[in-house]
């Protein structure tokens, strides 16, 4: 199971890591991704400011202790897309003034991840062709 949060990583990766963030045009989903040399797994982990929709589940391990902020996405170099119910950390939407846009109709790939922004919203995969859809309606795994 992926580590409930990737800024986490940021704070103790030396500075080997590769990490940034990037959102779309309008501006309701954010990313954060890390990896590199000092990260056992790289991370792209989507926030969405609107909510994920469906909401996940309140009863996930970490709500006992962290807020439940339903607006997250994470995936792993390999396994599936997790929907991310708590978290006690701003994630993707910790540095906004060093966000770069990702416009609509291109492609930001990075070491195992590979997502394409479009108007009807995100979607990223990685080498393993697991992945996720984001958008202010709905999101699903792909």
């Amino acid at each position: 199971m992926l580590a409930p949060c990737a800024a986490a990583l940021l704070l103790s990766a030396p500075a080997v890591a590769a990490t940034g963030f990037f959102a779309t045009p309008s501006g309701n989903i954010v990313c954060l991704y890390t990896g590199g040399r000092s990260v056992p797994e790289p991370i792209l982990e989507c926030g969405i400011k609107s909510g994920l929709k469906p909401r996940p589940s309140r009863s996930a391990p970490d709500c006992r202790v962290l807020d439940y902020v339903a607006n997250r996405i994470q995936l792993g170099a390999s396994g599936r897309a997790q929907p991310i119910a708590c978290a006690g950390d701003a994630g993707p939407f910790a540095n906004p003034a060093a966000t770069p846009t990702l416009a609509y109709g291109t492609v930001w790939q990075s070491g195992a991840f590979r997502c394409s922004s479009e108007t009807t919203g995100l979607t990223c995969r990685n080498r393993a062709g697991h992945g996720f859809f984001l958008s202010r309606a709905l999101w699903h795994t792909v």
